[in-house]
């Protein structure tokens, strides 16, 4: 009756480890995509003002 006992017990620590490594992952991925995402925004606001401040010398200097 031991070794069942202890084969239930090792499989839920499996669960547990894969849960962990799940939720492990999970916040990995948000983290990345944050960097990402925050990256993106910072070239699209240079771009943005690129854009604004090259309309503006056009307007003046025409």
């Amino acid at each position: 009756m031991k070794k069942t006992e202890d084969k239930v017990t090792m499989d839920s620590a499996k669960v547990t480890s894969f849960e962990d490594f799940e939720n492990f992952y999970a916040v990995e991925v948000v983290r990345e995509a944050k960097k990402q995402t925050q990256k993106w925004f910072c070239a699209w606001g240079i771009t943005m003002a690129a854009l604004i401040l090259s309309n503006a010398a056009w307007v003046v200097l025409r």
